[in-house]
């Protein structure tokens, strides 16, 4: 009884410290053969990653790990065009970076680790767009480049608890625009026009964020743990180019339209719109600095483990709940099976966006050489993950 009121406790201070994670698929070959379920297990070079508590069960830990989801050839063409969104100069030049309906992430992280200290380098950009024409956009991309600082402290033998505090150097491009009335000002008159209305921005900018996470040893065969990830620390400071329409520009047409229309704004407006809806007529954007704080939405993790007696298999889950209107909560779920110690079978799977991710890994360990491999299979998405290092 004792100690299911501490896990409680642990879970309840989590939550409630909650705020609002840059978004990411996950990383590590054995972590992601297990569907992304390691809160409560986080037991190798990526533990930092995962959870920070985890560092308590490794003495010394030294993993390189890299991973991509999506059409891994698109990413490094996808990074220049984000670049030139602060250039363009209309919804025009927008549709003509081509742009689709796509999910990207690559991954690339390294780390030392020790148990109660641990510096991680991770490069994890995430591209997810609805595409980009003329008369709609959907787009967010986060090029994020984190250094990790981690201490992680044991209190009793059944509770560790460790803080992950992460310097942050972000690119982040957003679209957001749809056909919609915009209100132009005619000599005093209101006339609505159909028109591409919104936002397009591009930003730079550093701040820092805060991870703070819990592990309890139930059992010598089962764990819970929670962390809360990308707490904002004031905030990541952005400064860029931010782009809406130029309602100006639609003003000077619509009452060019007008005197040839000898006065008749309804058929000149009608005449306007038929033009944008073609194509005939590009509609400018306008340009201007601008800057924000942005605030990573905060995910909370709460996950279990349990390793079955005799075959020694790993049965992991986890739960995320996403502390944003534009993110959705999600399931993990894994399994490992150890043969002979050396050799390590892994399936699992994940909820994201509407589809189910399965995956699917091996691992092998050589004395405290060790190598991971994993894949991911969604319905429009196929990724692949490679972790090796050292472990003591």
């Amino acid at each position: 009884m004792k100690k299911l009121w501490i896990v409680g406790v642990t879970v309840l201070l989590l939550t409630v410290s909650a705020q609002t994670a840059l978004a990411s698929t996950g990383m590590g070959g054995r972590a992601m053969g297990m569907g992304g379920a390691f809160t409560a297990v986080a037991d190798d070079g990526t533990a930092a990653y995962w959870n920070p508590a985890g560092l308590t069960q490794i003495r010394f830990g030294l993993t390189p790990t890299l991973g991509a989801l999506g059409e891994w050839d698109e990413f490094s063409k996808l990074r220049d065009k984000l670049e030139k969104l602060e250039k363009v100069g209309s919804f025009t030049d927008l549709e003509n970076l081509e742009i689709k309906k796509l999910e990207m992430m690559v991954n690339l992280g390294a780390g030392i680790n020790f148990s109660h200290f641990a510096v991680n380098l991770f490069f994890d950009p995430n591209i997810h767009s609805g595409g980009l024409n003329r008369k709609n956009g959907d787009l967010e991309g986060n090029v994020p480049l984190v250094v990790s600082l981690s201490i992680a402290r044991e209190f009793t033998d059944l509770l560790g608890v460790g803080v992950n505090l992460k310097g942050v150097a972000l690119g982040r491009g957003v679209a957001d625009y749809k056909i919609e009335d915009v209100m132009l000002d005619i000599e005093g008159l209101k006339v609505p026009l159909k028109a591409p209305n919104g936002e397009v921005k591009y930003g730079t900018g550093m701040g820092y964020l805060l991870d703070v996470g819990g592990l309890f040893k139930v059992s010598d065969r089962v764990r819970v743990g929670a962390v809360l990830r990308n707490i904002p620390l004031g905030g990541i400071k952005l400064e860029g180019k931010r782009s809406n329409t130029n309602t100006e520009d639609l003003q000077n047409k619509l009452k060019d339209y007008i005197t040839d229309a000898e006065g008749d704004v309804e058929e000149a407006q009608k005449r306007l719109e038929q033009e944008i809806e073609k194509g005939y007529t590009n509609v400018l954007l306008t340009t201007e600095d601008y800057t924000e704080t942005y605030k990573p939405p905060t995910i909370l993790a709460v996950g279990g483990a349990l390793k079955l007696p005799v075959t020694g298999t790993l049965i992991a889950a986890d739960y995320e709940i996403a502390f944003s209107s534009k993110e959705e909560n999600s399931f993990h779920l894994g399994v490992e099976q150890p043969i002979l110690g050396v050799i390590f079978l892994r399936v699992g799977g994940y909820t994201a966006d509407d589809d189910v991710r399965f995956t699917a890994g091996v691992g092998g360990k050589l004395g405290p050489l060790l190598l991971d491999l994993a894949a991911v299979q969604g319905e429009d998405s196929v990724g692949a993950f490679l972790t090796g290092g050292f472990r003591f």
